[in-house]
């Protein structure tokens, strides 16, 4: 029963493992009990946070791996909480693609699009999806990754992709009505809108 009681800030004692890089312990915790994989941050400043947000942020690809094979439904799961807001230092887009992409990540964005992430999903803050994220935080690399899967490239040296074309997503406006060469414009990336 202890598994289900939160902390102060609603986390579960599996995200306090996760966060604080216990993951071998977290993994046995999972074997055991694995409807936990879906623990989240309850409300509070954290709210929505999962395992797998956590794991992009700690740069664990091989536990992000794990956590995807076994729980495909956390690719679509929203950190939407306070901290994660604009103008808040972690603005990565709630979702977890959105924070690989905006934590210069590139094994990471090819994992969460090979096991299920949708490329063309948007954040509820302010409409943007990955590619604008990518922008916002400088990382270049990731914004060509993403911009090869929307062509239906997939990205990968072999070309493979599960997704299907999205030609159109870096032409999408935001809820600021700015599409990502726009959004180059307005945040002053010269190499992005160059790209």
């Amino acid at each position: 029963s202890v598994l289900s009681r939160r902390d102060p800030v609603n986390a579960t004692p599996l995200l306090l493992l996760v966060l604080f890089n216990h993951i071998d312990i977290a993994k046995e915790v999972l074997e055991e009990k694995p409807k936990h994989i879906a623990d989240s941050y309850g409300s509070g400043p954290y709210e929505g946070e999962n395992c797998l947000h956590i794991a992009i942020v700690n740069r664990d690809l091989s536990f992000a791996s794990f956590l995807c094979a076994r729980c495909p439904a956390l690719l679509h799961q929203r950190a939407k909480g306070s901290f994660f807001a604009p103008g808040m230092a972690c603005y990565y887009g709630e979702l977890p693609l959105s924070f690989a992409a905006s934590t210069r990540q590139t094994e990471m964005v090819h994992l969460m699009l090979r096991t299920g992430a949708r490329i063309d999903a948007v954040d509820s803050f302010r409409g943007n999806n990955a590619l604008h994220h990518a922008i916002l935080h400088d990382c270049i690399d990731q914004y060509k990754v993403l911009k090869k899967y929307c062509d239906g490239s997939g990205g990968e040296e072999d070309g493979s992709s599960q997704q299907p074309s999205y030609c159109d997503l870096p032409r999408r406006r935001n809820k600021d009505g700015l599409s990502c060469i726009e959004l180059c414009a307005a945040v002053g990336s010269k190499e992005a809108f160059e790209f």
